[in-house]
């Protein structure tokens, strides 16, 4: 239970990982993921180029929420398959129902036991179709098209540096505000000494 349950049960955060992400910037929005039921953890990004592979029972995926320069996302392991048909995870990522969310491949590299909260490291790979429904039993999606995302890309000029991010976030009113809040002050964290000749 998490701190300040008292008596009841509550579930275990999913951990959501980041990559690319200082750990003060995610330590300053941890308090607002964790209303979501998320861990921030650190995470990767990695290419897996080669010959596609199918998905299969046992196989990592991911639920991406940013993607580009910057990465978040929750990783998982696929239930399921029924043709093009994906089922995964056995529990709900955000709980928000019918979503439109990419779907990645995912390589866990490690998995960190603990009885207070054990966590899997993950890196993210190629985006191979859509999460649709994000349910209490689980997340269900389809194998082809991933949805459409929000591109944002943000531009800091200094005297002696030039820095440009582009990332792509999801589409939700609920989660899109927070991952545009903490990816934008990923963006700015610039060294001080650089805005100085």
């Amino acid at each position: 239970a998490s701190s300040g349950a008292g008596n009841y049960l509550v579930p275990i955060e999913t951990p959501l990982l980041f990559a690319g992400f200082d750990r003060a910037v995610m330590q300053r929005f941890a308090g607002d993921f964790s209303q979501f039921g998320f861990s921030a953890v650190q995470g990767g990004t990695s290419s897996q180029a080669g010959a596609p592979k199918a998905v299969k029972p046992g196989d990592g995926i991911s639920a991406v929420l940013v993607s580009g320069d910057l990465a978040i996302h929750g990783a998982g392991t696929v239930s399921y398959v029924d043709g093009d048909r994906v089922y995964a995870f056995g529990h709900p990522l955000l709980g928000f129902g019918a979503v439109q969310l990419p779907m990645a491949r995912a390589e866990f590299v490690y998995t960190l036991a603990s009885t207070m909260a054990s966590t899997k490291i993950a890196n993210l790979g190629e985006t191979i179709g859509a999460i649709e429904q994000d349910r209490l039993t689980g997340l269900a999606g389809r194998l082809g098209a991933a949805p459409p995302m929000i591109p944002v890309e943000l531009r800091l000029a200094g005297p002696r540096f030039e820095k440009a991010l582009r990332i792509r976030v999801v589409q939700h009113p609920k989660i899109t505000p927070l991952l545009v809040a903490v990816s934008t002050l990923q963006g700015t964290a610039v060294s001080t000494e650089d805005f100085f000749i």
